[in-house]
């Protein structure tokens, strides 16, 4: 009877202790997920802008600063970091490396992000298809003008005489498209480098130390020097995208004055590179629960009243794009043909 006693006594409290144990773990295995809608709420969100103040960039970014965080749950205090160098790559590859990976620092570089791995590749310390693209608000229409004083007016005056062309560094817009006409169809473009981005380009132009400015989105020149476009001083010889802006619909692509099959793959791939436009991108391995966030709340800012109104008082478009979309021209890029990317390469170096 006690050797029965003593054994349901052990078997009891073999019982109680794991019961014991049991109730201890509830609280954490039951206890309600902490919800990722929470996350933001008394956050600081940083939007790090890969150029200087008062350009394009700079104003997209801010007028996203604005109004990303009316749509965020939780509503972070939001701030901007102007963070310039390297043609946008210093703001890149910072995302990229050294930037919280938890929500909490997101960025607008160049639209040369995708580019730069194919030209700047020693340079580059990200994978762009690695990044979490949140999305794009628009993308701008790029174009080479020239001075209309300078007596040019389309691109054979070019291939007749060398032309003084403004580039604020190596590795941008500014130079690669009078560096592609100049291999590519034969243009005489001479760079001017070292300018200190559009205004120092501006200011150039009109002290006449250059002829034409190698590339600017139109919508820049449109907000910064409305009485140039006005007033007829600058004159665009071609645009960079795929197809013609219905804003200039008199000026042809760079596409369609190639003259060659092999000429227009490699200009496809960049303006096809250049869709991502004005897009805001997240680190890798920030969580992807928070993404879905930024990626809900940057639709939901686009397509908002108050957003859509002060985008139109700024002259600039709204030609939205989904981050899964983004993704996709990102990797798309990435995987290029071999033979193009050497063509691309090839007609992008500088000549002079």
């Amino acid at each position: 009877m006690v050797a029965r006693f003593r054994r349901a006594k052990g078997r009891f409290a073999t019982f109680a202790r794991a019961l014991a144990i049991a109730g201890a773990l509830v609280p954490a295995t039951f206890a309600p997920a902490a919800r990722a809608e929470d996350f933001y709420r008394g956050k600081t969100l940083t939007v790090a802008i890969g150029a200087p103040a008062g350009g394009i960039y700079d104003i997209t970014a801010r007028l996203y600063a604005r109004h990303i965080a009316n749509f965020i749950p939780g509503a972070p205090t939001v701030v901007v970091q102007n963070m310039p160098g390297a043609a946008g790559l210093r703001a890149a590859n910072w995302l990229y490396n050294a930037a919280p990976k938890d929500g909490t620092s997101i960025a607008l570089s160049l639209d040369n992000l995708l580019l730069s791995q194919v030209l700047s590749p020693a340079d580059v310390k990200y994978r762009s298809g690695k990044f979490n693209w949140i999305g794009r608000g628009d993308k701008p229409t790029r174009v080479l003008f020239v001075w209309t004083a300078s007596g040019l007016r389309s691109l054979d005056d070019v291939r007749k005489r060398e032309v003084l062309v403004g580039v604020t560094a190596p590795g941008t817009a500014s130079e690669l498209y009078p560096s592609m006409t100049n291999a590519l169809l034969g243009t005489k473009f001479r760079m001017i480098n070292g300018y200190e981005g559009a205004g120092g380009l501006n200011i150039a132009l009109e002290r006449g130390e250059i002829e034409a400015v190698g590339a600017n989105a139109w919508v820049n020149l449109v907000v910064t020097k409305p009485e140039w476009v006005r007033d007829g001083k600058v004159r665009p010889l071609f645009q960079t995208s795929l197809a013609r802006d219905p804003v200039l619909p008199d000026t042809p692509t760079l596409l369609e004055l190639a003259e060659t099959d092999a000429q227009r793959e490699i200009i496809r791939f960049e303006a096809r590179s250049e869709e991502i436009g004005y897009y805001l991108i997240a680190p890798p391995e920030t969580p992807a629960d928070r993404v879905e966030i930024l990626r809900a709340a940057f639709a939901g800012m686009t397509g908002s009243p108050a957003y859509l109104a002060e985008a139109k008082r700024l002259d600039m478009g709204t030609g939205a794009l989904s981050g899964r979309d983004l993704q996709e021209i990102a990797e798309l890029v990435e995987s290029a043909p071999a033979g193009v990317v050497k063509g691309m390469r090839d007609a992008a170096s500088p000549k002079n």
